[in-house]
């Protein structure tokens, strides 16, 4: 599968440029959305948000110093439930590559949110 996005690791931040395609709109879109929602909420186990740029698609985010440690499944599952409890949004792709252990503290983060979907609230009514 072709990647929708481009990213790129500057000292501080990370920068994720998605591709001007209507797939790489959207998912610029999905991935805004998440990091603006864990910014309002102050979610501190999501990258801070630095900044975006409509025009051309990208994200920039703070870059965490990681280390490559095996995350347990449960931890893995937790962090996506805590997710959605605090920005009904649903992940859909929480796969350890879309979980980041921090060098220092050993504490994780949530990234990859250009699938994410929003919380259907008004559920429909079949007769």
């Amino acid at each position: 599968m072709k990647s929708n996005a481009t990213i790129t690791y500057e000292d501080d931040k990370v920068i994720k440029q998605f591709n001007r395609t209507k797939l790489g709109r959207e998912r610029f879109d999905r991935e805004l959305r998440a990091y603006l929602r864990a910014d309002h909420y102050k979610l501190d186990y999501i990258p801070k948000l630095i900044g975006w740029d409509i025009v051309n698609q990208r994200v920039i985010i703070e870059k965490i110093d990681k280390v490559k440690k095996k995350k347990r499944e449960v931890d893995i599952a937790d962090l996506g439930k805590k997710f959605y409890e605090d920005t009904k949004l649903y992940h859909n792709d929480l796969l350890p590559k879309n979980v980041l252990v921090q060098r220092d503290t050993n504490k994780l983060y949530l990234i990859d949110f250009e699938l994410s979907t929003p919380v259907n609230i008004h559920k429909s009514t079949e007769t």
